[in-house]
């Protein structure tokens, strides 16, 4: 990285940065810029806020970085959506790399019908190569209380989510 560019002080270690964003509601007709500079700190109190690998090979860092995604067009990374070792074993540079967890979110955003596609192919492809599965008596008990939850609206709400998963960095 050039410290020197966009911002970035030009000590050699430098205390923080500048991401440069797109604005979520520009309007390319109007004079206003449509990017912005976000300040990302490297340290706090002393400390890095930044981790990367301890294998000098490795040319990896990260940085949890908190944007305002009513302002800007961002969105996040998350450890769960990298490759696992597997993946990258069968991977070329310049392939897409979909992890599980990223088509689970994924497949959360479709719509309601394509959901019930998606889970349909899923249990026959299932069933074709492992059999019919048969839940136990505990787990139809946590379905029953996870269905009575749903039908009396106890859901976390987008806060106690944020929050869970700033507590646990996810």
């Amino acid at each position: 990285m050039d410290p020197t560019w966009a911002k970035c002080p030009t000590t050699i270690n430098p205390s923080a940065i500048y991401a440069r964003l797109n604005k979520k509601l520009y309007d390319p007709k109007s004079t206003e810029s449509g990017v912005d500079f976000v300040r990302i700190n490297l340290n706090s109190d002393g400390k890095g806020t930044w981790w990367h690998h301890h294998d000098e090979d490795v040319d990896a860092a990260a940085i949890p970085v908190r944007v305002d995604n009513s302002v800007f067009d961002a969105g996040s990374l998350f450890v769960r959506d990298f490759a696992i070792e597997e993946e990258t074993k069968i991977r070329n540079i310049g392939d897409t790399i979909l992890s599980a967890w990223s088509l689970i979110r994924q497949a959360a955003e479709l719509p309601d019908e394509a959901q019930a596609e998606l889970v349909q192919s899923l249990v026959e492809m299932r069933s074709q190569h492992l059999g019919i599965y048969h839940l136990d008596d505990e787990e139809r008990a946590a379905l029953a209380r996870s269905g009575e939850d749903m039908r009396l609206g106890r859901f976390a709400s987008d806060k106690e989510v944020e929050e869970t998963f700033a507590r646990y960095g996810a």
